[in-house]
């Protein structure tokens, strides 16, 4: 595009914004009239932005669906083989209802496992003799079993200094430390 004809679309802009003294400006600066011949349409600098902004999107969508799909060739990629291969124990009755929420954490060289329940309860175990596999689920010890809400606790996490301080979230929107 030419600047005469890149003159002509501001111009049809500004008179279809009723932008006369800019009109009238832009056309004793540049010393060309305003004309609407060879204007294939009305509002053409509109129509060219809006493809250019549709071109842009257009752009934008197909560099976040090469980064998607990278992401997802990442996760297709072998690991380095180190996760987990076994179930070191299965820790029944800890709670009367569903586990909703689980937290493994350290405290005092201690492996300590946090759940949260429907049945309103947060129970902190230590199981690091399952974790150290030094013996089976006979070496987990329950160090509270605490009612926590009216509602199903949702989740659970540990405070990252006071590892002795958990807080739990429940189902009636409120929260627990």
């Amino acid at each position: 595009m030419d600047d005469e004809r890149i003159i002509q679309v501001i111009q049809q802009f500004l008179k279809e914004k009723g932008y006369i003294s800019s009109l009238q400006a832009l056309e004793k600066e540049t010393g060309q009239v305003f004309s609407e011949e060879g204007l294939d349409r009305g509002s053409e600098l509109l129509n060219i932005l809006s493809e250019w902004v549709d071109m842009d999107l257009a752009r934008q969508t197909y560099t976040l669906d090469l980064e998607r799909q990278e992401v997802i060739d990442e996760l297709r990629v072998p690991g380095s083989g180190v996760f987990a291969s076994q179930q070191l124990a299965s820790l029944d009755k800890l709670h009367r209802g569903n586990i909703l929420a689980v937290r493994l954490y350290g405290d005092a060289g201690r492996t300590m496992l946090a759940t949260g329940s429907a049945d309103r309860s947060v129970v902190v175990s230590d199981v690091t003799a399952v974790v150290d596999a030094a013996c089976g689920p006979s070496g987990v010890m329950m160090q509270a079993a605490v009612p926590i809400s009216n509602a199903a606790v949702l989740s659970v996490d540990v405070h990252p200094i006071h590892r002795r301080v958990l807080a739990c979230s429940s189902m009636d929107g409120s929260v627990h430390l």
